[in-house]
């Protein structure tokens, strides 16, 4: 299997163990693995529900630098119904 002159060869780890993955970048070798071993479905409310409730905290996708306070006010105003 020959792969483009701009991949180079990664080993992304895993739970299970290490993978070589050639890829294009970082990112592209993690997504390629991450693609495959993980899914991702929209939450029903009353799933959503159970999972706040057992302590899962709602994960913003772009406000990793935010604190703690202004990422609860963000999901609050975000959320339906919230005042």
């Amino acid at each position: 299997m020959t792969a483009p002159n701009n991949h180079r060869l990664y080993k992304v780890n895993t739970p299970k163990g290490p993978r070589l993955v050639q890829a294009p970048s970082k990112h592209r070798a993690i997504s390629h693995v991450a693609q495959i071993i993980i899914t991702a479905e929209v939450a029903a409310p009353h799933e959503a529900h159970a999972m706040a409730k057992d302590g899962i905290e709602i994960e913003i996708v772009g406000q990793e630098g935010l604190t703690d306070e202004t990422r609860s006010t963000l999901q609050q105003q975000q959320l339906p119904g919230a005042a």
